[in-house]
């Protein structure tokens, strides 16, 4: 996951600061006493997060999935009306794409359809969306799987291509065969031999050239 840096709250608050407390998920990550001068920061936050406090905005460094939650705030003692909920998705880079057929071996020989499934687990990169496309057409939004049947006439498209996208990038598969097409059986054939006349031609030459020693 690419490092980030998010800023979670700037109220820029207008009357003296004298106390700040940040909760996440209801337990503290940042607190403030004016009084005393002291600022704490709690795990897993600590090292990551900064507190200004002439505003109470806080910032968190180097974003992690395990940032999801939701960020409340008190200043001067009183809870601010609102919470905050950050959500951390990870790009897709690292994540293969590509089209697998269910279940394997899947053919005509061995059933009358198949399951096309696009990619594997997309656990921290979600929400997702997928895309499908038959051959040279146009991209179509989807699910995770389509079904393709021996009954349909797939010559048309022999090949079957998916994208995975999500908030901040997406990633393409490569093109994959029809499981029901057919190999083409039709094939160049034997080009034609040499005719007689040509045949002639090189025994002629043969008895006629020097003799070759070895």
């Amino acid at each position: 996951m690419r490092s980030a840096s998010r800023s979670i709250w700037d109220p820029a608050f207008t009357q003296p600061i004298t106390y700040i407390a940040w909760k996440f998920n209801k337990s503290f990550a940042a607190e403030y006493y004016k009084k005393t001068g002291i600022m704490g920061y709690r795990n897993p936050f600590k090292g990551r997060a900064e507190l200004d406090t002439n505003t109470a905005s806080l910032t968190i460094r180097d974003l992690r999935t395990t940032d999801r939650g939701v960020f409340t705030v008190a200043i001067n003692e009183k809870e601010i009306p609102a919470s905050y909920h950050i959500v951390v998705v990870r790009r897709l880079d690292d994540y293969p794409v590509q089209v697998t057929v269910r279940p394997r071996g899947c053919s005509s020989q061995t059933s009358r359809t198949c399951t096309l499934v696009c990619g594997e687990n997309f656990a921290d990169a979600e929400p997702v969306q997928y895309f499908w496309k038959k051959e040279n057409q146009q991209w179509t939004e989807g699910n995770k799987t389509i079904t393709v049947s021996v009954f349909n006439n797939t010559q048309s498209f022999p090949r079957y291509t998916c994208k995975v996208k999500n908030l901040f990038s997406e990633k393409e598969s490569d093109p994959t065969a029809d499981p029901f097409r057919k190999p083409s059986s039709c094939g160049p054939g034997p080009g034609p031999g040499p005719g007689p006349r040509t045949a002639l031609l090189l025994l002629a030459l043969l008895a006629a050239g020097p003799a070759l020693t070895v």
